[in-house]
């Protein structure tokens, strides 16, 4: 007879910690003055090394947080392009415009602003 049995996959990530590098640094830039001077550099350089942190995580955890990361990078790629978009659409039209533009005579040149695209 066999039994089942509960089992628990466990997946280690190292990160290094780089929180302790901006007090460093914060420290270093209070004083203009101070910049130079060996005691702080010396300061920043202890203070200033990553921290090797080793998280353990189940495996069920990896899987959502994975599935997270997805679903975060597609919001922040969706969001993106819908701020851009419109932006990336007008310089288009700004480029064919100026192309057109110098190829007609100085004289008969039209203004950007004159053009429909480009009113606010």
């Amino acid at each position: 007879q066999i039994a089942s049995f509960d089992t628990q996959f466990v997946h280690e990530e190292k990160d290094l910690d780089f929180s302790l590098i901006t007090g460093a640094l914060g420290e270093l830039l209070q004083n203009k003055y101070s910049i130079l001077s060996p005691t702080k550099l010396i300061g920043l350089a202890s203070k200033g090394i990553p921290k090797v942190v080793e998280n353990r995580i189940d495996s069920k955890q990896v899987k959502k947080n994975k599935e997270l990361k997805r679903i975060c990078e597609d919001f922040i790629f969706d969001s993106s392009k819908a701020a851009i978009e419109p932006l990336s659409s007008f310089l288009v039209k700004v480029s064919a415009f100026r192309l057109r533009n110098d190829l007609k005579a100085v004289h008969h040149q039209t203004l950007l602003k004159n053009q429909k695209f480009a009113q606010p």
